[in-house]
């Protein structure tokens, strides 16, 4: 699981859906960790007690329990017990040696560090019924060294056998699950002989199958909806159970857009994709939201639960003459009546001004200066064709600091690397147009270095779209530089594809629909998109035509 940062959701080119066959809810896992009051959720009176009614595993983080009191350790056992919650101690699984000169990312933790962690449990007198490995494959066989120490899988099973060995003995009931990183692994060819060689070797030696894969999926990249599909089928053929990470989208800026983040997510994996797992994963690991309550509150990472439960749909469309009719019922088959739905091309409306992203945070105490970046099919790990719009990308100190620098690229015909650039007026404005006509062609334009105030607060705006189907396979970024002309860090942000609307209706009482006036593709052959926003008892849901 990335413990410092979450991509944004972005929309991918798909398959038909929305017709899911629901059976039982999936189970609910909740790691609180990350937000301000998650210590003042164990009691009975806490503002969250209908989302704690539907939570049926409570994650502790291993190196929490390094500083924890016994009380606050207790009030977690009894509100768990009390609530019927199994209890998941989730840990960075791969074990190393003082020896070793690798293993120094996440992923990895001295050999016995885990063993003690859990004796605080035990000491405790709680019995947790699952451990949950943080990325083995990904961090300890794929990462590479000197941070990842790239064990094979043989010998990655026997160095997590060692490290995990201690809290089996004390706990010898205990689950193992394991979480790996989408579609990061999936890209590795041999991606499943290698996991499933791990996964074998670590049951022979700990005398225990893995239950179940937890996915930490990168939802800015492009390819992770077949990798999602792909963990589907290879946990089903063993007989696992799955689920994604609902982590929000680093590039949120507020506590209200990280949890409406993470809503639209799981929205559009079971609803627009179908696309049901076995269990969801509450948790995160950025900035936002910075509180777990009150559940009432669309701010509150427990508002994201409650909202799972919202009445799922289901969405029934084809195409009629020049537009497209259809049934928007939930997913037992009640018509859901006078509900809004629109349809959509992916694209933008020249019309209107460029959609704006914006990032806002605080200079990094020991950066000098800046660099705003552009890319395109490089330092993504994705490729593709793009035809994007990009317009003045602003930095600018809003607190404690006054620097400010307006990036383009000319908007003048011209070629990068193969590319082609142009100029478009988009909302009365031009803005620049990069068009790669294969996956191999690379932009990657940056702003001069620009000096900035270490401690500021600062807003970082992208205007940005897609002309039609085609990207985003890059994203833009700025990062920061320390006074020695090092990278420190940087902030990325990934532009959406952008929607046209080209025609909205109102159900009838049956639950049907027509939309007059719906092409049946897009610009470029993509994917037009049919959508229910949802509303307060029902979910949202999408449906776009098969490929």
């Amino acid at each position: 699981m990335r413990w410092l940062w979450a991509p944004f959701l972005a929309l991918s080119c798909l398959t038909g859906a929305g017709t899911a066959a629901w059976s039982a809810d999936p189970e609910i896992w909740f790691n609180p960790h990350a937000t301000l009051d998650w210590l003042q959720i164990f009691s009975d009176d806490a503002p969250w007690q209908t989302a704690a009614g539907h939570v049926q595993v409570m994650e502790v983080v291993h190196w929490w329990l390094d500083t924890a009191s016994d009380a606050q350790v207790q009030a977690i056992g009894e509100f768990a017990k009390s609530h019927h919650m199994k209890i998941d101690l989730e840990i960075q699984a791969v074990g190393i040696y003082p020896t070793d000169n690798c293993g120094t990312t996440e992923g990895y933790s001295d050999i016995g560090i885990l063993t003690n962690e859990a004796a605080v449990l035990k000491r405790n007198g709680i019995t947790p019924d699952v451990m949950t490995m943080d990325e083995p494959v990904g961090f300890g066989h794929y990462s590479a060294g000197p941070a990842g120490c790239m064990f094979s899988p043989e010998d990655l099973a026997t160095r997590v056998t060692a490290n995990i060995s201690g809290v089996i003995a004390l706990f010898p009931n205990i689950q193992i699950y394991e979480i790996e990183p989408i579609p990061a692994l999936t890209s590795n060819s041999d991606w499943r002989y290698v996991t499933n060689q791990f996964e074998t070797q670590l049951q022979r030696m700990i005398g225990r199958p893995v239950r179940g894969m937890q996915l930490d999926i990168g939802w800015a990249s492009a390819g992770w909806v077949p990798a999602v599909k792909d963990i589907q089928q290879y946990t089903h053929d063993r007989n696992m159970t799955w689920g994604p990470i609902a982590d929000p989208s680093a590039n949120a800026n507020s506590n209200a857009a990280a949890v409406a983040s993470v809503i639209q997510q799981y929205e559009y994996m079971e609803g627009t994709l179908g696309l049901v797992p076995d269990m969801v994963i509450f948790t995160t690991w950025v900035t936002y939201p910075q509180y777990s309550m009150p559940e009432t509150s669309p701010t509150a990472q427990t508002y994201e639960i409650d909202q799972y439960f919202r009445t799922r749909t289901m969405m029934q469309a084809q195409f009629v003459g020049l537009g497209a009719k259809g049934k928007l019922t939930t997913t037992d088959g009640l018509p859901v009546a006078g509900a809004t739905i629109s349809g959509y091309v992916p694209g933008v409306d020249f019309s209107q001004p460029l959609p704006v992203m914006v990032y806002q945070g605080v200079v990094p105490s020991n950066a000098v200066t800046a660099l705003i970046g552009i890319r395109l099919n490089t330092e993504c790990s994705c490729q593709g064709l793009n035809d994007v719009l990009v317009g003045t990308i602003q930095y600018q100190e809003t607190q404690g600091g006054s620097a400010s620098l307006s990036f383009s690229y000319p908007s003048i015909p011209s070629t990068f690397n193969g590319a082609l650039v142009d100029g478009e007026v988009v909302g009365g404005t031009v803005v620049t147009r990069f068009i790669t006509t294969s996956p191999t062609q690379t932009v990657y334009p940056n702003s001069a270095f620009f000096p900035v105030t270490a401690g500021a607060q600062y807003t970082f705006s992208v205007p940005a779209s897609t002309i039609g189907g085609a990207g985003w396979y890059g994203n833009v970024f700025l990062v920061w530089i320390d006074a020695n002309g090092n990278g420190i860090t940087r902030v990325t942000l990934v532009p959406g594809p952008g929607q046209r609307l080209m025609s909205s209706t109102t159900t009838a009482a049956d639950g049907t629909f027509t939309l007059p006036h719906l092409p049946r593709v897009g610009p470029g052959s993509a994917p037009v998109m049919i959508e229910y926003p949802g509303d307060a008892t029902h979910r949202a849901v999408g449906w776009t035509p098969l490929q």
